[in-house]
């Protein structure tokens, strides 16, 4: 599962739609993932960063949140 679908299932009130083309946050803004898969957990660390700060919410925690789900 990718990490944009378990930013999803970690936050279901704040992200309105997560896809691979981008993450749409209850605020209105759109996140955009243009990365190619085997750049791996590096860019998907940046995306749940970048959702962290949108969102006002520490990167740390849910760095730890979405990286400890399951799937």
């Amino acid at each position: 599962m990718d990490a944009n679908f378990k930013l999803k299932k970690v936050l279901p009130d704040e992200i309105v739609e997560a896809s691979s083309a981008g993450i749409r946050l209850k605020t209105g803004k759109l996140i955009p993932i243009h990365y190619h898969p085997r750049e791996g957990g590096r860019v998907l660390i940046k995306i749940v960063d970048e959702v962290a700060i949108a969102l006002n919410k520490e990167p740390r925690w849910l760095r730890e949140r979405v990286f400890r789900s399951k799937s």
